[in-house]
């Protein structure tokens, strides 16, 4: 019985919901405009923060982030990551030709069951 009045419980709270945020859909746009405002102010204060501790703790310019190799990627990464795709290639290959053959091998089984 308890299940019953949960049900439309739960679906009024939903319209209610989804019509309060119809409502104030014009506010939210300013709210996301407001928010991203300030992300590109803190992501700025963040580099400039960034600056200035790599500056006082002397961090040598070979330990500092830097983007090389391909896609941004260091050429290890990178290497490493195309034997994996290289190796699940390959299984999924292994995979289908197993499946096939052992399909063959059941049906040759089965027709020489029938014939005998």
């Amino acid at each position: 019985m308890s299940r019953f009045l949960l049900i439309p419980f739960l679906l009024a709270w939903f319209v209610i919901i989804g019509l309060t945020s119809l409502a104030s859909g014009q506010s939210e746009g300013l709210q996301d405009d407001v928010w991203q405002t300030y992300d590109t102010a803190q992501d700025e204060g963040n580099e400039k923060d960034m600056q200035w501790f790599k500056k006082t703790m002397n961090i040598s310019p070979k330990y500092q982030e830097r983007t090389t190799g391909f896609l941004g990627m260091t050429w290890a990464h990178f290497i490493i990551m195309v034997f994996l795709i290289i190796f699940f290639a390959a299984t999924i290959i292994n995979y289908y030709t197993r499946s096939r053959r052992t399909k063959k091998i059941l049906l040759s089984l089965l027709q020489e069951k029938k014939s005998q």
